[in-house]
């Protein structure tokens, strides 16, 4: 292996996890057996990784693996994963992992979309109220002042003088 796959591979051996690798041209899966043993000379502990043959029945995978590979597969590799992505995901105790996810995804999205109508609901209260309050109080406030017409084309009766009267 090289590049990318490589490096991942490395990896997760290093983290002591498990591996699992399919050989496109012999079409046959592999995993990756760590091995410990203790040099009886240096008296150190020697770590190892190793693929060995996996059978022939390909492996479940874990619900949280990652699979990464090479982006030129051909039909018969295409195949393969996806008979390895039906084992690890459609199993029964996967379906009901699966379920048991989606219940509680769309639990969450229930509780969010309620909590915002109800933050909406108080706008509207908490609007409303404020309205009403304001037409109480300007009615309230506006209530006192008597208002009358005045047209200004005539005179008021102060400015009307009696010219015929004069002292």
């Amino acid at each position: 292996m090289k590049g990318g796959t490589g490096w991942t591979v490395q990896l997760a051996m290093d983290q002591g996890k498990p591996v699992y690798l399919f050989v496109i041209p012999s079409q046959s899966w592999y995993r990756s057996d760590h091995y410990y043993q203790v040099d009886e000379n240096a008296t150190t502990l020697v770590t190892g990784s190793q693929f060995v043959p996996w059978g022939p029945k390909g492996p479940a995978l874990h619900q949280s693996s990652a699979i990464v590979g090479s982006r030129d597969l051909d039909s018969p590799t295409r195949a393969e994963i996806q008979a390895l992505f039906n084992r690890t995901f459609c199993l029964p105790e996967n379906m009901d992992q699966l379920r048991l996810k989606t219940f509680i995804c769309n639990f969450q999205l229930y509780i969010a979309f309620f909590f915002l109508v109800f933050v909406f609901q108080c706008f509207v209260f908490i609007f409303q109220t404020v309205h009403s309050f304001s037409n109480f109080f300007l009615s309230f406030y506006f209530s006192n002042f008597k208002f009358s017409i005045v047209n200004r084309s005539t005179p008021p009766a102060w400015q009307e003088m009696d010219t015929d009267n004069h002292l």
